[in-house]
């Protein structure tokens, strides 16, 4: 205890007797248990690090990784362990919690149980500082030597900056030997210590004569300093080479997973002769491949890459701004300009194909999904309706904005009607008055997904007459209305007889109708008009006369005989045969030209796959179609038909029908 105090006395220090403990074996401080061995952990504190749940985000792996950098001097090849954790803290990297992560969480805190005592220093004893450098990292020990063993003290290392990757060789060992220096002030300083080292030519540095630059001014930084260097072998130099090499070693050295690459590694080194493209340099394998088209050699030596780390290239190669999120062909050609692993190509198109990024906002160059559907079985006129709206146009002077077009499937009798609001009441006082009260009911009726046709008016007069089937269009898919191909009709019709005077549109509506019924169509071979009046339509009075060219006599007039007339109703049947035969000849003909560019495809509910969207631009917003994304992530929650699926969002939110025109898999 007086020695104690004539230390205290000598140093003009005072202490305070109630926080003062004497005469203890071991001490707790600042994290740490120090006793007559040395210095080592303080269980308590590992416990919280043991005990510390996995982290959720990048501030709570940052918390973690604080913590145990604590204690970083204990745990050799600590920035090797912690390296997955430390690329979740990245600002541009999103949180995934991996399983190389959760694995290098777990190492770290298995390394903290079983972590080392390092020896307390002893200020009598000379100091010795092994040093070395990688491609990427420095690092350093420093030791003493206690009955001829050599005793770790304290570790340190750390990764280079990008301009100091560009440093030779020796500059880097030069480098390390200043970082460990400066690491280990409080230890060396004012005394001579040894710099072990396994860089022979590190000894160049103090022939120079007149060093300028980045040399003068390291040479003023170990001017502080009282040291001398030894060479020892890297073989020798077991720890700081270890620390040095943190991050070559997951890219560089046999110490890799790699099973190929570490094959290759081992046998070039026992053998060289054996693999005359391949060459070991700075710890990294190097393989020859000329490019074809270089007129310099300067990158024909590729860095050959394990398979752990081959995704972060294709990231780098693929993801950065830099690279554009090229396709397949374009990111094989940039990586295999420095780079090469055997199933390059294949990762390459494996990679851009699950690319997020890609599949929302590129284009698809592929064959469009779906064959064309089955043809409907309808057997006779009025079975089955189409309807849809046209419009808006100008305002006519009947006051009438848009036109209804309802088309029967089998006959393709067209009916339109101009209303002044497209309404569902209008909608349905149409059908009502217009289809069911003069045709008769239908069975089947195909309408789109406008909101005249989801109104609870037209709602109720389907359920008030019983109509069976109801089809709604596949969103952004009006091809299986019918009635989108006479809408096509009527426009050119109206188009050719308003001239510019649009407001005129509705006048020639009814002989427009006219027109289209008289008509016989491809399709059928029949004219609507008589497959659903059982006769042709006559346009001309005149053209009865063509039946008896002399004058009839008002006298002489006599109804026909019934049972023609019944004849004739008797061979509707068979014309309505001839007909269906005709349709499906037609649908076949249509099929063979439509399934040219078409591909079959067969989804499943619950697949995840990824929708065409249909923005517009708003200039208000500041928003262009052009460069939103084209296509949005969603699922599939049911097979209404092999083309047709509903879809909801990743968030659960229903998207609707979608034709599979619209709808791309995960994988094409």
């Amino acid at each position: 205890m007086h020695k104690v105090y004539a230390k205290l006395r000598d140093a003009n220090l005072t202490i305070n007797m109630d926080k003062s403990i004497f005469c203890l074996r071991e001490l707790k401080y600042l994290g740490y248990l120090v006793d007559k061995h040395g210095l080592r952990t303080d269980p308590g504190k590992v416990d919280i690090i043991l005990n510390y749940p996995t982290p959720n985000s990048a501030k709570e792996v940052k918390r973690f990784l604080g913590m145990a950098g604590w204690y970083r001097r204990f745990i050799n090849n600590f920035s090797k362990i912690s390296k997955p954790l430390n690329k979740l803290t990245n600002k541009n990297v999103r949180f995934e919690w991996t399983t190389e992560a959760d694995e290098s969480f777990n190492h770290l805190k298995t390394t903290l149980v079983s972590a080392p005592i390092l020896k307390c220093p002893n200020f009598d004893l000379p100091f010795s500082i092994h040093c070395d450098a990688s491609s990427l990292d420095v690092g350093g020990v420093l030791t003493q030597t206690y009955d001829g063993v050599e005793h770790p003290i304290a570790y340190c290392s750390r990764s280079l900056a990008k301009n100091e990757i560009n440093f030779s060789t020796s500059e880097r060992e030069l480098m390390a030997v200043i970082y460990a220096l400066e690491q280990f002030r409080s230890y060396v300083e004012g005394t001579k210590c040894k710099i072990i080292t396994d860089h022979a030519s590190l000894l160049w540095f103090y022939k120079l004569n007149n060093p300028s630059g980045r040399l003068a001014r390291w040479s003023m930084r170990l001017s502080q300093f009282d040291f001398e260097i030894e060479h020892r072998k890297g073989k020798l130099n077991v720890l700081p080479d270890a620390l040095s090499r943190i991050q070559v070693d997951a890219i560089a050295t046999p110490a890799t997973g790699d099973a190929w690459y570490r094959h290759v590694y081992e046998d070039y080194q026992a053998n060289p002769r054996k693999y005359p493209h391949f060459m070991v340099k700075d710890d990294r394998l190097l393989r020859y491949s000329k490019n074809k088209y270089e007129l310099t050699n300067e990158f024909n030596w590729k860095l050959v890459v394990p398979e752990e780390d081959r995704l972060d290239i294709l990231k780098k190669c693929h993801d950065e701004p830099v690279s554009a999120l090229l396709g397949v062909f374009k990111t094989h050609k940039r990586l295999s300009l420095n780079y090469y692993w055997p199933s390059m190509y294949r990762d390459v198109k494996e990679y851009v194909k699950k690319c997020e990024i890609c599949k929302q906002y590129k284009p698809v160059n592929t064959a469009i999904p779906g064959l064309m559907g089955n043809p409907k079985e309808v057997n006779k006129p009025w079975v089955a309706i189409c309807c849809d709206l046209l419009g808006p146009f100008p305002v006519s002077r009947n006051r009438n904005i848009h036109l209804i077009v309802c088309t029967d499937y089998f006959s393709k009798y067209v009916m339109l009607h101009p209303i002044r609001i497209a309404t569902g009441a209008a909608v349905a006082k149409f059908i009502e008055e217009k289809v069911f009260l003069v045709h008769g009911v239908c069975k089947t009726i195909y309408i789109d997904n406008g909101p005249q046709y989801v109104s609870n008016q037209f709602r109720q007069l389907l359920h008030k007459y019983n109509v069976p089937n109801i089809y709604y269009n596949p969103r952004y898919h009006p091809q299986v209305n019918q009635a989108e191909r006479a809408i096509r009709n009527v426009v050119n019709g109206i188009s050719c007889y308003v001239g510019t005077e649009h407001k005129r549109w509705d006048e020639n509506i009814p002989q427009l109708q006219c027109a289209l019924n008289s008509a016989v169509r491809d399709t059928t071979k029949f004219t609507p008009y008589f497959l659903v009046h059982g006769r042709e339509f006559i346009i001309d009075g005149m053209l009865h006369s063509l039946d008896s060219p002399q004058p009839v006599q008002r006298s002489q007039v006599t109804l026909g005989e019934p049972q023609a007339y019944s004849k004739k109703l008797a061979e509707s049947d068979t014309i309505f045969k001839k007909v269906q035969k005709h349709i499906k000849n037609a649908h076949s003909r249509n099929e063979k030209y439509y399934n040219l560019r078409k591909r079959h495809v067969e989804l499943k509910v619950g697949q995840i796959v990824y929708k065409r969207t249909h923005y517009l631009s708003n200039a208000s917003k500041r928003f262009t179609a052009k460069l939103a994304p084209k296509f949005q992530k969603c699922v599939i929650t049911a097979k209404l038909s092999p083309l047709v699926y509903t879809l909801a969002s990743m968030e659960g939110k229903t998207l609707g029908n979608f034709h599979i025109k619209d709808i791309l898999k995960q994988d094409d």
